[in-house]
Parts: structure tokens; sequence; C-alpha cells
């Protein structure tokens, strides 16, 4: 630095102390050092000090400043290159101008596709869940008429067994006195059958013992006579086995054990009872089964007639 500098404030020539002349220089007499001398000195010193003080702060300031200086620089560097990038971009992007327009149009194709095959995935995704919906919707109408159902078949569950037990015991006297007037009327009926028929073995009976064995040599069997002759021809044996088949399924019906069909009530049990006890002939026997019902009770009328005039003959002998 050339010339001389300012002081700064505050630091200007400092007011004099008063202090002895031999303390200045010494122990010099007092009379040799005067008042002037001793405010020059103390300026110089103070000068140098100032000047020295400003060198170290002027050295300090240039450091920070160079400081400060290289990062700005290195700032300004960086932001140099990425202007230089800029430009040059801008000068690609200034030359191919064509090309920017083919690319801008793809990626629209590029995008209309994207946007067709996402109408067609949601379109499907709708279909989808609307079946999904109907099922669902199905499945519960479904599961709705199980329930309603079940109720149903729960209520006349529980409606038969909580039946009135007076009904069911009006039912049961019902059936027993049907029962009693069906074992009356088929019994009405076998009675006559029973009673002719008794009738018969006591006239049979009789002429055997009034005329014994001498009765049956006097009057010899004749075929179709007497009753060694009931059973000689075929359509007689198959009339008698008839008959014989008849009276027994009519006698065994009266029994509840051995007739299933009185267990039935009304009509049923008739009908029931009347198929039991009736036989029916083969399609190509009935003709014959009739010409043999009519034989044997020709027979019978034979033997009757050949029984009574035995015992006439002997009662005459």
């Amino acid at each position: 630095m050339t010339g001389t500098v300012p002081a700064p404030p505050g630091l200007g020539p400092a007011p004099t102390l008063g202090l002895p002349s031999a303390a200045l220089n010494g122990g010099a007499r007092s009379e040799d050092v005067t008042p002037t001398d001793v405010k020059q000195e103390i300026s110089n010193k103070i000068g140098q000090q100032v000047q020295t003080l400003l060198l170290q702060a002027k050295k300090e300031s240039e450091q920070k400043v160079t400081a400060e200086l290289k990062l700005l620089h290195h700032a300004m560097q960086e932001m140099d290159s990425r202007l230089d990038g800029l430009v040059k971009q801008l000068d690609d992007m200034q030359v191919q101008p064509n090309q920017e327009a083919l690319e801008q149009a793809a990626v629209v194709q590029a995008l209309a596709k994207v946007e067709q095959q996402w109408g067609k995935e949601l379109g499907k995704l709708k279909g989808e869940l609307h079946q999904t919906i109907f099922a669902h919707n199905h499945n519960a109408d479904l599961m709705k008429y199980q329930k309603e159902t079940l109720d149903k078949i729960r209520q006349e569950i529980d409606s038969r067994s909580t039946s009135n037990p007076d009904k069911i015991r009006a039912a049961k006297a019902q059936v027993a006195k049907i029962e009693t007037m069906s074992k009356g009327a088929q019994r009405q009926k076998l009675d006559p059958l029973l009673m002719r028929m008794s009738a018969l073995e006591q006239k049979i009976f009789r002429w055997m013992q009034s005329g014994g064995p001498a009765a049956a040599a006097k009057y010899p069997a004749v075929p179709g006579v007497g009753l060694a002759g009931l059973g000689s021809t075929p359509s007689a044996t198959r009339a008698m086995a008839k008959q014989q088949s008849v009276l027994t399924q009519g006698i065994a019906g009266l029994s509840l054990a051995e007739n299933p069909y009185y267990g039935l009530a009304g009509s049923e049990g008739f009908e029931g009872l009347e198929a039991s006890t009736a036989m029916t002939a083969p399609a190509g026997l009935e003709e014959e089964e009739e010409d043999a019902e009519d034989s044997l009770q020709s027979v019978l009328a034979k033997a009757l007639a050949a029984a009574s005039a035995g015992s006439s003959g002997v009662a005459s002998a």
C-alpha cells in the first residue's frame, strides 16, 4: 500500500498521560523530555500496531474472497456445462423434426391399442361379474324354495304327530265293526252250503248203514254212479276238488289269522275275501268244468235214487 492510511475512528493520538520524564527515558531528567516528544512516540507506536492489524485483516479478507470466488467459479463451470448440454439437445431437436413426428404418431397408436385392449378386458370383467350376480341370485332363490319346502314338511309332520287320539280310537272301532260284519256275512253265505253238504253226507251214511256190503254188491257200480263212481272221471275229480277247495278256503277265510283280507276296511275286505275264496278256471277248461258240474249233479241224483231204491228193496225182502 502507498501513502498514509487514515487512522480508524477511536485510534487518534492518545491524550497526554502526564508521565514523568524519568519513566519514559529510563531515568533521564524531566527537563530533557518534552510533552511533544512523548506524544510523538506514542502515536508512532500506535500507528505501527494499527498498520500491522490492517495488514492482517487485509490478508484474511483476501483469503475469504478468494475461497468464495473459487466456489462461484466451480458453480459457474457446472452451469456452463449444463447449458452446453441443453444447447446440444436443442440443436438435435431442430435438426430432426420429422423423427419426432413419427415417434409421436407411434406413441398415439400404441396408446389407442392399449385403450382398446383395456376396453375389451373391462367388458369381459363386467360380463363375468353379471354372471356371478345372476348365479348368486339363482342360488338364493333355490335356498329360499328349499327352506319353504322344509318348513311345509316340518309343519305336516308336526300336524300328523299331534293328531287327535279320539279319531284314532274311532277308526279302530269302525274297523273292528266292519270285521265282525264281514265275518257274519261270510258265515251266512256258507251256512246253507254246509247244511246241504251235511244233509247229503247223512243220506249217504244212512244208505250205507241200511244196505251195507250186500247192497253195494247187489247194485254194482255204474260209471258215474255211487261213491266209487264219483272219482272215476277226470271231470268229476276236478269238480270235487274245486268244491272241496272252495269250502276249505271259505271256512279258513273266517279266521283273521289265516285270511289277511279281514285286516282291510270296507269293500276292500269283502273283495279280498271273494278273491281268496274264488277259483279262476283256465281259459280252455271253462266249458269242461261246467259239464263236470252237471255230471256231478246227475251223479248225486242217481246215487240218491239208488239209495232210495235199495232201501225199499230191503224193506220188501
